[in-house]
């Protein structure tokens, strides 16, 4: 069974752009039947590998910055976890402010 998860408290990603339509986009595909969902996935991001049984999708997790250049933590925007491997997505929009 599918599990989605936040990391972050909802009120945290309401006021900047970039994380709402992310949220918004991927909760959609989600309603999607599994294989439908990782076709869609697999083409936008050019995955070559084959994606089976999605375990859980997790909004902004928080992970440790342990040898990265980070301060602090490593928070991508959505970390995807299936049978054999991983994806972590960070979505970024081409305009700063959000805006098309």
């Amino acid at each position: 069974m599918l599990k989605i998860k936040q990391g972050q408290k909802l009120g945290n990603f309401l006021n900047n752009n970039e994380d709402n339509l992310t949220f918004n986009v991927f909760t959609r595909l989600l309603y999607l039947k599994e294989a439908t969902f990782i076709e869609i996935l697999k083409n936008a991001f050019g995955i070559k590998y084959e994606l089976k049984n999605l375990n859980s999708v997790t909004f902004w997790p928080s992970w440790n910055a342990l040898n990265t250049n980070n301060n602090k933590r490593v928070i991508p925007d959505l970390f995807i976890r299936c049978q054999d491997y991983d994806v972590v997505i960070e979505a970024k929009r081409y305009d700063w402010k959000g805006r098309s």
